[in-house]
């Protein structure tokens, strides 16, 4: 498996009570509570994998999940990892050496203004396919 892009949630602005920022599988951005999203040229998509497996294979996914994502000089949120498409488990259906393309999406919970400072939030999460 190759990792190809970074899942990234974009710009947006918690308000006081917090809320959540979601990138589907298929990179669409939406969120709840009092977070709102802006457009600022900022990227935001789901992450992208590159899987090779012979045709007929099929293949899970382990995926860690929660993850912290910490920013430097202070404050955390709280990634969840869900939904990927395909939706595991999938039989691939492309021949060697062609890849399988999947994506990953997930749901970044924002608590209130105070408690997450403006800034770049960073961590990693690890994607285990299991091919039987």
């Amino acid at each position: 498996m190759k990792e190809e892009g970074n899942l990234a949630f974009g710009a947006f602005s918690p308000g006081a009570g917090g809320g959540t920022v979601i990138i589907s599988p298929g990179g669409t951005r939406t969120s709840t509570g009092d977070v709102i999203l802006l457009n600022l040229g900022y990227t935001y998509s789901s992450a992208m994998f590159y899987i090779g497996a012979n045709p007929g294979s099929v293949v899970s996914l382990m995926i860690t999940s929660p993850v912290t994502l910490i920013r430097g000089g202070g404050g955390s949120l709280t990634l969840n990892l869900g939904g990927t498409q395909p939706a595991s488990p999938f039989v691939t259906t492309l021949p060697w050496p062609q890849q399988t393309t999947l994506l990953v999406g997930g749901t970044l919970t924002i608590g209130p203004i105070g408690s997450n400072p403006a800034g770049q939030y960073n961590g990693t999460f690890s994607v285990t396919c299991i091919q039987e």
